[in-house]
């Protein structure tokens, strides 16, 4: 018998694969000629047709066993978007901008219905290449594909003078290139003189990455800096690449702000940061990030909500970003669960109006990162192909189900990887200087964000300019909902796409194929240093704990992150 315990299975390293009932007649992989994605060979570690995927569902059977037929009624045409769903279900993914994860997804820059997708297939992209730079003679690196999925080869900035270098490939003033910590960063802060100007140029992202490399003592080659040019094709990550063509994707997607994780991830909720710009110091948005959240908007319209995270990290990040505000909710059910029982949730048309899912940060991210390399990705597709499957088998009558639930796939931030699009302005939350003088009044990449759902036809491409907010708003335009300040009020909501008079049935919202991880990408990353997020989150929770404003001692391994986390009280 197959132990499909979620703990065996990441003990396993997820590459375990195993015949359904009813699925053992399906072709196998192999048996035709014609790759997963024409003109690209496809990955000796993909599944096959038909082949049990690598999961981390507990009874993985309740999802990947043959489809079976909706029982209710199709719903009735509705008057707008709003009308295709009473359930969204977000995931939000790590650094990625869109050119880096999707800019190959239409190599012909047009979709199977004739959409025009805005990547990287049909334009010739590149960036200059510094001059004191190894090779610099050969004057610029241009966007191509990633051979693997290390890409790029380390984890590039993402802080707000990062972002501005690579938009505008200057040091301002020359100091600035010097700068050992984010505290010795002067103004204008690698902007241009005047200020920001529009469009950027998005011509510096070499010259960032260079410096990065040193930053880190990598060699700063040409074959190492090349590698922040790359841009995955869609052979490479499947899973992703197959949900955003089998549904709808947007290509004029940004995040909220043009800086890193922490103020990214607090509006998408809230539609600001409270003035913060930088992750660090992490106590302060235990203690000081007080903006009110599209959480407790829920709640006082009677809206139900749940946060879910993987157990495995312990504490919910999400909950300690916004201390100050969520502290009041209980962290347990229904604000705060695991991902077990979300799968279950969905199994039982359980679902909320409002769920949002963390991936895991800590042991074994499944995030995307590029700071975890090759085992972040895999890890990821498999999440991604968990929670795509789940939904669409969902088949509640009176509760959420495939038909009535919106799955958005997206990212908090670009991470500042490729992307050739320039950020356009933004509105400011409430007009005031934060944090480097900032109004917040630009948007920051652009990254993949995955519409799911059967009211929209296989092959769209959304073209309506959105940004992280779009999805309060349309939370709030659902809902009757108050905006929370003057960003999200001006943020476009989902409202106005357009749709399918008739949903698609399931059939027609493939299965994805994933790949296996090897067995030394399944190995555990527990005694290895903690990356930002890992060691942000211990941060964050002993912040809340003790009021500290120094890290916790002793913490110098993931293990120890996880033994910190565990030895005390969860605020």
């Amino acid at each position: 018998m197959v132990d499909w315990s979620r703990r065996s299975v990441l003990k396993t390293g997820l590459g375990m694969t195993a015949g359904l009932a009813g699925l053992g007649s399906l072709t196998a992989c192999g048996e035709d000629d014609t790759s997963l994605f024409p003109g690209e060979p496809d990955p000796a570690d993909l599944t096959a047709v038909g082949e049990m995927p690598p999961t981390e569902i507990p009874n993985p059977e309740r999802f990947f066993g043959p489809d079976v037929p909706f029982p209710g009624d199709i719903p009735p045409t509705p008057a707008n978007f709003l009308g295709t769903f009473q359930h969204v279900v977000v995931l939000q993914l790590e650094n990625r901008s869109l050119d880096n994860l999707l800019g190959y997804l239409y190599p012909s820059g047009t979709s199977a219905i004739g959409d025009a997708f805005n990547g990287v297939s049909q334009g010739n992209y590149s960036n200059p290449i510094p001059p004191y730079a190894p090779d610099a003679q050969r004057g610029t690196v241009p966007v191509h594909k990633a051979p693997a999925l290390l890409n790029p080869v380390v984890d590039p900035a993402e802080q707000w003078t990062a972002v501005n270098l690579a938009l505008y490939n200057q040091f301002n003033p020359a100091s600035n290139q010097f700068a050992a910590v984010e505290a010795d960063f002067v103004s204008p802060y690698n902007l241009p003189a005047t200020g920001a100007t529009f469009p950027a140029p998005m011509d510096g992202f070499v010259t960032a990455f260079y410096w990065r490399l040193l930053s880190m003592k990598k060699p700063a080659t040409y074959e190492n800096y090349s590698t922040i040019m790359q841009c995955y094709p869609p052979n490479l990550v499947p899973a992703i690449s197959q949900a955003a063509q089998s549904n709808a994707v947007c290509d004029r997607w940004h995040c909220a702000v043009p800086s890193q994780t922490y103020t990214n991830r607090t509006f998408f909720h809230a539609a600001s940061s409270s003035g913060f710009l930088v992750n660090s110091p992490g106590w302060r948005w235990v203690v000081e990030n007080d903006a009110p959240t599209i959480f407790e908007s829920l709640s006082d319209a009677g809206r139900d909500w749940t946060i879910y995270y993987d157990k495995l990290d312990i504490a919910p990040l999400t909950r300690y970003l916004h201390f100050p505000r969520l502290k009041k909710f209980p962290l347990s059910e229904p604000y705060f669960k695991g991902m077990t029982e979300f799968y279950d949730d969905v199994l039982n048309g359980r679902l909320p109006a409002y769920s949002f899912i963390q991936p895991r940060f800590l042991l074994d991210t499944n995030s995307y990162h590029p700071d975890k390399g090759a085992p972040a990705v895999k890890r990821g597709e498999i999440l991604v192909n968990d929670i795509y499957q789940a939904i669409r088998q969902s088949n509640s009558v009176i509760g959420s189900n495939y038909l009535n639930t919106l799955l958005v796939i997206t990212f908090d931030e670009g991470g500042t990887t490729y992307d050739h699009v320039p950020p356009p302005p933004g509105v400011s939350p409430d007009g005031q200087p934060g944090q480097y003088g900032f109004v917040f009044d630009r948007l920051g990449q652009r990254i993949p964000t995955i519409l799911v759902t059967p009211w929209l036809p296989k092959g769209a491409v959304i073209d309506t300019p959105l940004d992280a907010n779009s999805l309060i708003k349309t939370l709030e335009e659902k809902f009757g909902l108050p905006p929370l300040n003057n960003r999200d009020a001006a943020s476009a909501s989902l409202a106005n796409i357009p749709f399918l008079a008739t949903p698609r049935g399931r059939e027609q919202m493939p299965r994805l194929r994933v790949r296996k991880l090897s067995a030394e990408e399944a190995a555990s990353d527990g005694a290895l240093p903690p990356g930002d997020m890992a060691g942000g989150l211990v941060d964050l929770v002993y912040a809340a704990r003790t009021g500290s404003t120094t890290p916790p001692p002793g913490v110098v391994s993931i293990d120890d992150c996880l033994a910190f986390l565990r030895g005390g009280p969860l605020p």
